[in-house]
């Protein structure tokens, strides 16, 4: 953050030389505030002041108010009038400046006026200009460079005020010079303390900017392992074990596989493999809701050549959408991403893919030892590779296969519309004795998608 050099000669030297932005924009915002407060309104005062001081031609009985101290009264007067008008000067982040200053010009000019009239009438008590120096300093709450200049200015006024006036005797003239270095010395203490202070809200400030730099850091990478709802719920002061829904429902399994992808030779298999999986996960996230904790899917883990993902638990699924409908249009989106990727390979050979769905009870949890990453188990989760394994029974009684297959249990068939129930062939698992131990249906082999783009996808909008 640049400032120009009138800024930067009322800044304190700790907060104008400092680096950290962010620290000058919190100083300037409480200065700001002060201003508010504090100077404006005293500015607001003293321009008032000088409005006599435009309609007096004399003062005491040689001293004439020239044009100049009328010009100086009004364009004060109008340098407050206006901030009070138009109030631009809010708009700054270093408004502050602009009141000091005009504060300053104002007080100078009225102390100058003030040792006038200590030297006109020698009645009139000698420490007022004195004081009122220390008061204009003490409320001003400037660095030592602009109060030096002030003081400097003081003495200035007060040396050639006192050989102006020639009735003044000089024994008098050393009296006030008297008054002024104690006024000199206490305001440059009060500077002094205001510098300490300063001082020590660079360095809370600075420690308190580094600690919240670590903090964003660890929460940015935080993002990068957890959801977002999460990390918002952390920030707010949840524990991690409320961050996620624990307990059981019933929800659908989804685990896909590349099939024989262990005998695919390509040397850009593996990148083909990640971008498909950023798809798939987008399409996941679809809908997702970090306050009703709503998505179209949640994965739940990633194996070396697929994934598992649930559909309706711990994420719901959007409403007025049925579970089973959206599981099963799910894994057809999953094929249809997979085979355009696929076909950029132009492999000689053909790469299939294979999806199994289970709908049975699912359990979130997080774990009571170790790294607390939630999890989650349940008959679901341990079906639905097995049913995804059930293609190996179809390709080798189906003509029609070996394909692109979807293989669901009797549950989710039972759940699908009618409509769609007849797009699956039944069929059963026989154990070793040759008894039926599984009903499952597979999928009527598709065809292949002829666009080389993702086709829409109604399952939600992200919120």
């Amino acid at each position: 953050m640049t400032v120009s050099p009138w800024i930067e000669f009322l800044l304190p030297n700790k907060v104008a030389t400092h680096k950290i932005d962010s620290l000058k924009k919190v100083w300037a915002t409480k200065e700001n505030e002060y201003c508010q407060r504090i100077i404006k309104p005293a500015v607001v005062v003293l321009s008032f002041l000088m409005i006599p001081l435009f309609f007096i031609s004399k003062n005491g009985a040689d001293f004439e108010f020239t044009v100049l101290h009328r010009m100086i009264g009004v364009t004060l007067f109008l340098g407050c009038f206006l901030s009070l008008k138009y109030d631009v000067w809010r708009k700054k982040i270093f408004a502050f400046a602009y009141y000091k200053l005009i504060f300053i010009s104002v007080a100078a000019c009225l102390l100058t006026l003030e040792q006038i009239q200590m030297f006109k009438y020698s009645e009139m008590p000698r420490f007022y200009a004195p004081l009122a120096l220390v008061l204009i300093l003490s409320i001003a709450r400037l660095s030592m460079k602009p109060t030096m200049l002030l003081i400097i200015l003081s003495w200035f006024s007060l040396f050639m005020t006192g050989f102006i006036i020639k009735d003044q005797s000089w024994n008098d003239i050393w009296t006030d010079f008297a008054y002024l270095t104690v006024a000199s010395v206490i305001s440059l203490v009060v500077t002094k303390i205001y510098e300490l202070k300063v001082e020590l809200f660079v360095a809370t400030s600075s420690e308190k900017d580094e600690s919240a730099k670590k903090e964003s850091h660890v929460l940015s990478e935080m993002r990068k392992l957890v959801y977002p709802h999460m990390v918002n719920l952390i920030e707010s002061g949840k524990e991690l074990n409320e961050t996620m829904p624990v307990g059981s429902n019933k929800a659908y399994a989804l685990y896909f596989n590349v099939c024989g992808s262990s005998k695919v030779s390509h040397e850009l298999f593996d990148q083909t493999m990640q971008t498909f999986m950023g798809k798939c996960v987008d399409l996941m996230m679809r809908g997702y809701n970090t306050k009703k904790l709503e998505s179209t899917a949640y994965k739940a883990r990633q194996t070396e050549d697929g994934f598992l993902c649930t559909v309706g638990f711990p994420f719901s699924t959007p409403k007025k959408s049925r579970g089973a409908e959206v599981a099963l249009e799910l894994a057809e989106k999953f094929v249809e991403i997979f085979d355009i990727e696929i076909a950029k390979l132009e492999y000689p050979e053909e790469i299939f893919c294979s999806v199994g769905i289970c709908w049975d009870q699912i359990e979130g949890y997080f774990p009571e030892h170790g790294i607390g990453q939630y999890d989650l188990k349940g008959k679901a989760i341990s079906r639905a590779p097995r049913y995804e394994a059930y293609r190996k029974l179809v390709f080798n009684s189906d003509s029609d296969y070996p394909g692109n297959i979807i293989t669901i249990s009797n549950q989710v068939h039972n759940n699908l519309p009618s409509y769609t129930r007849g797009r699956f062939k039944k069929s059963t698992h026989l154990n070793s004795g040759g008894a039926s131990e599984n009903t499952f249906y597979y999928w009527a082999r598709p065809k292949p998608p002829k666009e080389d783009t993702l086709p829409e996808i109604k399952l939600g909008t992200a919120s």
